[in-house]
């Protein structure tokens, strides 16, 4: 009789210990997340140890992400009390107080519900990255398309955001403009690397939504190049191969449809995870020049309108520069590398975009062939 319940009290034990264990885990949910990208004031920054997410919220190495966001690197501006695991942070007259595994901070000895508390994870603290942040008075924003944590002063964000919106409201007044738009691709794969290069001109009369594109693709591996010439015309494309084929006519599906008449805006929308990438350099006399490390995700559909891929970003970059006085877009530019997928293959990828526009509201006609009229 003793050895049964001996036995059952170490079974009973080890019930507790593995339903323990599991709770532990569930409730804390840490999953590494090394692709997350911290982009603060237009930057990358980077990082030793790992971000995790608990939860669906981003946390970041204490110290490491205090310092990215202007705090003293000193134990008097960060303050570590390892007999009760809390942190106090000082930046200016700002006094910020947590403690690991509790789910309320204090901003100036004002009590804050925290969506997810500090942890220590593989003996390093974590801090929540969005509380921190905007209890420093700054804009954060997630970009899932990049997986990106966009960090700003509040004060840039709106700068950034005012001149986005004077742009946008301009370019509502446009009815015809001129693209060029130049496309430079760079892949490599364990059956060798490709380069593609396509140079695009664009007519654009938003008024009777017609678009006239001209485009010149360097083939693969090879000298030769390939002239397209194609008109968007009532939600159908029409093309050809010069010198080769006739006119084609394609029905769009609907996205495709979405993205030609995207094009007809000489715009951009105003979103937030921009106004918080974006920084602004104003060297120039004749333009504003916005540049950071987000992603325009409509100027990277256009330039690969016709490509089928799963595209896994690395890294991304932008310039967008604007006329002081239309407040039009003069200029664009998009870096981004990665890993792309196609047909089973992964392949890493080097893209690089410019994009000039002219001739607003320009004495200029689209004249359509014959045989697609």
């Amino acid at each position: 009789m003793r050895k049964r319940k001996i036995s059952g009290s170490i079974i009973l034990c080890i019930l507790c210990i593995v339903f323990a264990a599991g709770y532990t885990y569930a409730a804390g949910r840490v999953v590494e997340s090394p692709k997350v990208k911290i982009v603060i004031d237009g930057k990358v920054g980077t990082y030793t140890d790992v971000p995790i997410v608990v939860n669906g919220s981003t946390l970041l190495p204490l110290r490491a992400v205090l310092v990215n966001l202007g705090v003293v690197n000193d134990n008097n501006h960060i303050k570590w009390n390892a007999s009760d695991k809390s942190i106090t942070i000082l930046k200016d007259s700002k006094t910020i107080s947590l403690k690991v595994d509790n789910n309320t901070g204090y901003v100036d000895g004002k009590p804050i519900k925290l969506q997810v508390p500090p942890t220590v994870y593989k003996n390093k603290t974590y801090i929540p990255a969005r509380f921190v942040a905007e209890s420093l008075g700054k804009k954060v924003v997630w970009d899932g398309s990049t997986q990106s944590v966009l960090i700003r002063e509040q004060a840039d964000f709106n700068t950034v955001k005012s001149i986005l919106e004077k742009s946008k409201t301009a370019s509502a007044d446009v009815k015809r403009y001129k693209t060029n738009m130049n496309v430079s691709v760079k892949m490599a794969s364990v059956m060798g690397n490709i380069e593609i290069g396509m140079d695009m001109a664009s007519e654009l009369d938003i008024e009777n939504k017609l678009i006239h594109m001209t485009m010149n693709t360097k083939v693969p591996m090879t000298d030769e190049k390939m002239t397209t010439e194609m008109y968007f015309v009532k939600n159908n494309l029409y093309g050809k191969v010069v010198g080769m084929t006739g006119w084609e006519k394609e029905a769009l599906p609907q996205d495709a449809v979405k993205l030609y008449n995207s094009q007809m805006d000489a715009g951009i929308d105003v979103e937030d995870a921009m106004c918080a990438g974006l920084t602004v350099d104003n060297s120039s006399t004749g333009e504003i020049v916005l540049k950071g490390n987000v992603f325009l995700d409509e100027l990277m559909k256009q330039a690969n309108s016709e490509s089928k891929t799963d595209l896994d970003l690395d890294s991304t970059y932008v310039e967008i520069s604007i006329d002081k006085k239309t407040n039009l877009i003069n200029k664009m530019k998009m870096k981004v590398s990665g890993a792309v997928k196609e047909d089973g293959q992964k392949m890493n990828l080097e893209e690089t975009i410019n994009i000039s526009c002219s001739d607003y509201n320009g004495n200029f006609k689209i004249v359509l062939p014959k045989e697609i009229k």
